[in-house]
């Protein structure tokens, strides 16, 4: 049967309301042209066919280290906060600095941060806020290898339909797939070269980076980042010179004095220890006789004096004798 014909055998006012997939698959885009969320960078746009990320769609970024991963993220942040929106980003690699976000421009205040310890907390975080209706949900799974491992497909596919249910968009990074065929659009960012300054000043300027579409409405699509590191602040300068210190005097140099052996071996007895004791000066005899009285410690003053006044020496924290 010719299709061609059996649709022009149809009357005029059914023919004006049936459409082919083609159209319905245009609507569709022109309609959730505007529920987009612009992500800040020009190229990271132009790879998802349209002003940003669309909503109630999840999208995933791959990268390695130094891949330029996260900076899309922060951006993402910024500029979707710095509009007024609430966002929530799940950060499973405790890699945010929010003074950073705060220097790109983002609103701390509309930004909700979470930080999970596992896998299974930050997917159980994810939905948590999903849930919510965040406009923008984004999660980083960090750096490999990832606590808990990739979680299930199932889970994935779970929190993809949270985000269609509640027309939030949903950013993915990983440093590997993990989503499965639960993400509409897959994206990968590859590490280029490093950018330095002048050869007087070999300090680190930059880093290039290729922006790859894997899976998407436009495959195989590449754009090129380039990612500048920010100016350190310049130290503040110190009006005048500084004052050079004043050199020390000259010391003479001082002998170290051998104590004697007969003081450190023997300790002498004074003639008022002696007689406090008992014992008269210049008899050995009874000197001798004083030594075994003295004893060492604390209490050495005291025996001698409980001796002389005739009382007993005993214990008055416990009452005895």
């Amino acid at each position: 049967m010719n299709t061609a014909l059996a649709f022009s055998d149809l009357p005029a006012k059914l023919r004006r309301r049936l459409s082919n997939g083609r159209d319905l698959l245009r609507r569709h885009r022109d309609h959730g042209h505007h529920e987009r969320f612009a992500t800040g960078s020009a190229g990271f746009d132009r790879l998802l066919a349209g002003p940003g990320l669309v909503r109630g769609e999840m999208t995933e970024l791959i990268g390695h280290r130094s891949s330029g991963r996260f900076s899309l993220l922060l951006t993402a942040l910024a500029e979707t906060t710095r509009r007024g929106e609430a966002a929530a980003f799940v950060d499973l690699g405790d890699g945010l600095d929010p003074r950073q976000l705060a220097a790109l421009g983002g609103d701390l205040e509309r930004l909700l941060w979470l930080r999970p310890r596992t896998l299974k907390e930050a997917l159980a975080g994810t939905e948590a806020v999903l849930d919510g209706a965040f406009p923008l949900v984004v999660l980083d799974l960090g750096e490999p290898p990832i606590p808990g491992g990739r979680g299930s497909e199932a889970f994935w596919l779970r929190l993809a339909r949270a985000a269609q249910r509640h027309r939030s968009a949903f950013l993915v990074s990983s440093p590997y797939r993990a989503s499965g065929t639960a993400a509409a659009t897959v994206l990968t960012a590859r590490r280029g070269r490093g950018q330095w300054g002048s050869p007087r000043q070999p300090v680190l300027a930059g880093l290039s980076s290729q922006l790859r579409v894997d899976k998407g409405e436009l495959p195989h699509q590449q754009e090129s980042l380039r990612l500048r590191v920010p100016e350190a602040p310049s130290l503040p300068q110190i009006p005048g010179p500084i004052p050079a210190p004043a050199p020390a005097p000259e010391a003479s140099p001082l002998r170290p004095t051998r104590p004697s052996r007969l003081s450190a071996a023997r300790p002498q007895v004074t003639e008022s220890a002696a007689s406090s004791a008992g014992c008269t000066s210049g008899s050995r005899s009874s000197t001798a006789a004083a030594r075994p009285r003295r004893v060492p410690g604390i209490f050495s003053n005291l025996r001698p004096f409980a001796e002389r006044s005739g009382e007993k020496v005993g214990l008055a924290a416990t009452g005895a004798e």
